[in-house]
């Protein structure tokens, strides 16, 4: 029994069978090379359960049967002693359908048929049976020797046994999987709840006047109030944004699905709805946001969170270039400590939207301050045209261009490149 290796049956469907957790899982493990020890083993169920769920795979015909021994007689079955506790090993007994036939004739049970088919093999586990009887005492001595070990490429079952159902590994992926589906779910009830008051906009208040709606706006609440966030008269917008009701929730549901500059501008008669970070997000990804708007919306932030809105995938093509164009302007009225910042943060990268714009004596200064290790800046300021050249004296004397030709060649090409340095033999 211990050396026969199951095999599923050819053609078999399984969602046809009813099969437990466990014995579904034993079944997946069944590749026609693994004997019952090693299914054992590689599952971390007793001897006892492996046997169950075979008699009871076998019977059902999920599983090719066992072969037939010569003779199942208990008494020709010599005493085998085990090496390492001087006991009588137990009785190999193969198992074939017709060893459960009886069990089968008449109306029964999972629970049942396992039951019958542990009788007709003469063992004395079950599934509420004593861990410690004669089959698992037998296994637990084969582990004692080594042979269910690392060394053996085995996992001991008793480990396996170890670990109650909820911990282990296995939990801990789990918890993982569960946060991120639980932040999935949030999500999706968010666009749930949008969609609901889209429907509720597109049924009920739609087909109503403008002039309606718009006496509607001064009082709404609730979720009409979020539902005439969807409408495209920006008449009703103005209206809504005088309601005290409305909070931003609502601004920022119009920042993201009204489409006319003017129920935009309506947002910015709240002062404190354009400084809320999902309104501002919202409102830099409409593609009808106006050069004005947004000049409000990033004209306070620094050149840092300008630059990286100029490369936000977030914001249409449309708005990108409004940012770089918003860009320019800012850093030619910034100081030299943020210009400074904006190249060094940005590894040299903001230069190529800063084509014919200047730096100051004083970014050149902190960024002769630093020592470069970057080759992207290196070459970024190299480039540039208007790199001053004592910023260039000082990107070739940085270890990293010394040791690569190919940087120093930049530089000494470089329009502004001082003689002196040209002069300096290699």
């Amino acid at each position: 029994m211990m050396d026969w290796k199951p095999r599923v049956r050819a053609g078999l469907r399984w969602e046809s069978l009813p099969l437990t957790a466990e014995e579904g899982f034993l079944l997946s493990r069944m590749d026609g090379m693994t004997s019952v020890q090693g299914l054992q083993q590689v599952t971390g169920l007793s001897q006892g359960q492996v046997r169950a769920m075979l008699a009871k795979l076998s019977a059902t015909g999920a599983i090719e049967p066992a072969p037939v021994a010569p003779s199942l007689e208990p008494t020709s079955a010599p005493a085998i002693v085990n090496a390492t506790t001087s006991r009588p090993a137990p009785m190999t007994v193969e198992v074939t359908p017709d060893v459960v036939s009886d069990a089968l004739a008449g109306p029964h049970d999972d629970q049942a048929l396992i039951q019958a088919a542990l009788a007709s093999l003469n063992l004395d586990d079950s599934l509420e049976g004593d861990p410690t009887d004669e089959g698992d005492a037998v296994l637990e001595d084969d582990d004692d020797a080594g042979l269910s070990m690392g060394a053996a490429g085995g996992v001991p079952r008793a480990t396996a046994d170890a670990a109650p159902m909820g911990e282990g590994p296995e939990a801990d992926i789990a918890a993982d999987d569960s946060d991120v589906l639980a932040a999935e779910a949030e999500d999706s009830a968010v666009d749930v709840e949008e969609g609901n008051h889209r429907k509720l906009f597109e049924t009920r208040l739609h087909p109503l006047p403008p002039e309606e709606r718009e006496a509607l706006a001064r009082t709404a609440s609730g979720s009409t109030a979020m539902a005439l966030c969807f409408d495209p008269v920006p008449q009703v917008i103005a209206r809504l944004m005088e309601n005290s009701d409305v909070g931003f929730p609502h601004a920022r549901l119009i920042a993201r699905y009204h489409r006319t500059p003017q129920g935009l501008d309506a947002i910015f008669k709240r002062s404190e709805f354009p400084r809320d970070s999902q309104v501002q997000r919202y409102l830099l990804s409409n593609p009808m946001l106006s050069e004005p708007q947004l000049k409000r919306v990033l004209q306070p932030k620094p050149l840092v969170q300008v630059y990286k809105w100029a490369l936000s995938r977030e914001l249409p093509e449309a708005n990108r270039v409004k940012v770089r164009q918003l860009l320019r302007s800012k850093w030619g009225v910034s100081d030299g400590e943020e210009r400074a910042n904006l190249v060094w943060s940005s590894e040299g990268r903001c230069l190529q939207y800063l084509v014919g714009l200047q730096l100051d004596s004083k970014a050149t200064t902190l960024l002769c301050q630093r020592s470069i290790h970057s080759v992207m800046m290196i070459q970024s300021l190299a480039r540039f045209t208007a790199t001053p050249p004592p910023l260039l004296a000082h990107l070739a004397r940085q270890p990293v261009v010394k040791r690569q030709p190919n940087l120093k060649t930049m530089i000494m090409q470089h329009p502004n490149c001082p003689s002196e340095l040209k002069r300096k033999k290699p």
